[in-house]
Parts: C-alpha cells; structure tokens; sequence
C-alpha cells in the first residue's frame, strides 16, 4: 500500500486506456481535492507562473555564494555516466546536501506550495548534471529528450540553475511558450495518444500535430551562469541543441515525482 501511494502521478502516455480527458478529469479532481487556503507569500510570482509557465531570475544567488556553490560542486567526483543521448552526459543526486547548505534553494518548495496550493510538498529530486559534446556519438534522437515532449498532462514544474554561460548551441532548454496543460485543448493530448499507439516508446509529437494545434516554435533558454529558471515542463520543451565543443554546467530540482497519490492524501489531510 505504502509503495502505491508514493507512486508519482503517470504521465499522460504512460496513464491507462480510458481517454485523456477522462484521465485530466480524475488527476485535477485530486489535486483540486487536495487544495488548502492559507496567505500567498510569493502570490506575483505564482500567478505569472501559472500565466506564463516561466519565471526567468538572473543572478539568483549572491557572487560569494554563487562561488561558494561552485567550490562544492568542484569536489564532486562520482559522477553517474548516461549513455545514448549523443555526447556525454553525467549526473550525480545532490539532494543531500544542497537544501542545507544553500537555503536558497528551498525558497523553490514555498513557491510549488503555493502554486498548488498545498501545505506539504516533499523534498524534490535534486542533480547535478554535466553536459559535454567532445565527440560525435550516434544516438537515436526519438529515446531522448531532445524529442519534443510534455512531462504530464496536468501542470509539473522543474527548477534549472545555470552554473556556467548557456548559449545557443550549450544544451539550452527550449520551450514552446503557451503550450501548458492548463492552455491546450484536450484533444491535442487526445491525438497524441493515438500516435503512441502505434508507435509507443517516446513522447508522440509530430509536425502534423505543430500545424493542427498552431504550436510555436520552441525558444531557446540562452542565459548567463547564475541564472535560475522555474518551468511548467507541461509544456511542450526539450533539451536544445549542440556541437563539439558544447558544454552545459547545471543544477535540476524535479518536484514532477513529488506530486504522489501520498502527498495529495497528505494534505488532504491537512487541508
């Protein structure tokens, strides 16, 4: 039973067989049941998060902090090796230690209660990830996420923190603006299923689906280091692009796996 309940709420791919709208139905009955009332801290930045599904904060931590942050990442050595993204790609949990020493960051968990409007959200997980192109690698684009693809099918938001300068051709995220959960039509997660079905395996966007749904071109997240950005990857985003000699430094909180049938019972509870 405990392991049900810590069970993350499914992407819309991976849901079940009954429509999607069915199944947006039933997930915002939940998070809506799961609602509380209680003062609004960070109320402008909420609103322009749900409105925008994109808050940009350059110079996010103070310069000596900022260089404090860089001196422990530089100490980290055991690094997790990702294969079949086309250049090498390594990560390593930081969730041990970064809410501790840098409470800066966890300005981000009041900011996710209250865009929820929960009372309780746990900690979220927490990496380091080094990106860096020194060679070709033959890969398949579509088991990426270089693909286009939408993290859920009800809003679900990630933090990414630049530690080094990310320009165009740097990994930068790219994100079709507009395109959250909460501003598409239903039946464009409708017809992307139907894709799925016959070609499952990956997040079933098309350009037939870019002209029916008019989805804008994904815009490049090209910002100087110590920038930090809060998404709704709801919408439709992807890592962007590189070359040889690419190189992404950041650090990534994913509250997505945070948002389990056991936090909605929570602070239902609470609520």
């Amino acid at each position: 039973m405990f392991r049900i309940l810590s069970k993350p709420l499914s992407s819309f791919t991976y849901s079940s067989l009954i429509s999607q709208k069915m199944y947006s139905n039933y997930i915002h009955f939940l998070l809506n049941r799961a609602k509380s009332k209680f003062e609004m801290k960070n109320l402008d930045t909420v609103n322009t998060l749900k409105d925008k599904g994109l808050i940009i904060i350059k110079n996010f931590l103070k310069e000596e902090r900022f260089n404090k942050l860089l001196n422990e990442i530089s100490k980290i050595d055991d690094l997790e090796e990702i294969h079949g993204e086309g250049f090498n790609f390594r990560k390593r949990q930081l969730s041990h230690f970064l809410p501790e020493l840098f409470p800066e960051f966890n300005k981000m968990n009041e900011i996710i209660k209250e865009f929820y409007s929960f009372k309780y959200i746990p900690t979220p997980s927490i990496n380091l990830q080094i990106n860096e192109c020194n060679e070709k690698i033959s890969y398949d684009i579509k088991n990426t996420s270089e693909n286009l693809h939408s993290d859920r099918i009800y809003s679900c938001l990630k933090y990414f923190f630049y530690l080094n300068d990310v320009g165009e051709f740097d990994f930068p995220l790219s994100i079709c603006e507009g395109t959250s959960s909460s501003k598409m039509k239903i039946e464009f997660y409708e017809d992307a299923l139907k894709n799925f079905k016959r070609d499952p395996g990956y997040f079933p966007f098309t350009d037939e689906l870019k002209r029916k749904y008019d989805i804008p071109d994904p815009k490049k997240m090209c910002f100087p280091k110590n920038t930090l950005i809060i998404a709704d990857t709801s919408a439709l985003h992807k890592r962007g692009d590189f070359k040889i000699g690419s190189k992404r430094i950041l650090i990534q909180g994913n509250y997505q796996n945070a948002i389990s049938y056991k936090t909605i019972l929570k602070n239902f509870l609470l609520g």
